[in-house]
């Protein structure tokens, strides 16, 4: 596992180190998708399989998102 450290600027934005770039092939104009993992966020190039399943989920999880399932929410 490779690791290092960035800063967040007062706008909220970070500076992705060169060598974690090069490793994610990460590149000038490119889309990240960021993933929480309980208090940890995962950052990666977004593909085309990424939105794929995000259309997925957006249209197969709708019937979960009303006022009667909240009660589930602090489970």
């Amino acid at each position: 596992m490779t690791a290092t450290m960035s800063h967040i600027t007062s706008k909220a934005q970070v500076t992705v180190p060169a060598a974690m770039r090069q490793i994610a092939d990460i590149h000038d104009g490119d889309t990240v998708l960021f993933v929480a993992h309980g208090n940890e966020l995962v950052m990666r190039k977004y593909t085309a399989e990424d939105d794929a399943w995000l259309k997925y989920a957006e249209s197969g999880f709708a019937e979960w998102d009303n006022a009667e399932d909240e009660i589930y929410n602090d489970l």
